[in-house]
């Protein structure tokens, strides 16, 4: 997955990064990008219901020829849930963008706190919103692991450059996720079961120079 990710980003920053030059410059560009993320899936059942969800979050630091596009950090959240008692059976999903959160600089371990706001899926016969209170701690379950990529391109008067460094570690996520869908059972009810069944902390770094000459 990390190298289908990296190799998608060559091609993305060589159209993003292309500069237009006046006749006889050169001009460079640099891209820059720092990113933290970790993710779990849960899943579990009781007498009358089961459930899964997926907490996937993700901080980016960007930065275009020194300028940091400042972007906020990302949960996202999405659960499936099913009652053979009363019948629920339905999706929903939700990002938000105000969370508490730590990371660890060797990807030992992650916290995350966040209220997501999620909806049901469109498709849902009732349209239904409420809140997911998330409140984690990921724990790494074993050593890192690192993908390198470099790539060096020149067309012409246009080089490139692009160099990425990829690292994740295998991790478990505990802790609590809460809903308060009236028919699943009321405020605060536990919509998944812990330890998570995956997860992983990963750590991406990205850099690229595109330097034009016109003569």
């Amino acid at each position: 997955m990390m190298r289908s990710s990296l190799a998608l980003s060559v091609s993305l920053f060589a159209i993003t990064l292309g500069a237009s030059a006046h006749a006889g410059t050169k001009v460079t560009e640099t891209f820059q990008l720092k990113n933290y993320g970790f993710s779990a899936s849960f899943f579990g059942s009781d007498s009358c219901s089961a459930a899964s969800m997926s907490v996937y979050f993700s901080q980016m630091d960007m930065e275009t020829n020194g300028v940091p596009a400042n972007d906020p950090p990302t949960t996202f959240v999405v659960f499936d849930y099913q009652n053979i008692c009363n019948g629920a059976n339905f999706q929903a999903s939700g990002t938000t963008f105000q969370q508490q959160f730590t990371v660890a600089g060797d990807l030992s371990s992650a916290t995350l706190y966040a209220v997501v706001p999620v909806t049901t899926d469109e498709n849902a016969p009732v349209q239904l919103s409420s809140n997911v209170v998330v409140n984690l701690a990921f724990t790494a379950t074993g050593a890192s692991t690192t993908f390198k990529q470099k790539e060096h391109s020149k067309d012409g008067g246009v080089k490139f450059k692009f160099t990425a460094t990829s690292t994740g570690r295998p991790a478990q996520a505990y802790g609590t996720a809460t809903v308060d869908f009236p028919f699943v059972g009321g405020d605060d009810t536990p919509i998944v079961f812990f330890p998570s069944v995956d997860g992983s902390i990963n750590k991406n770094l990205m850099g690229s120079v595109t330097v034009t000459k016109t003569k």
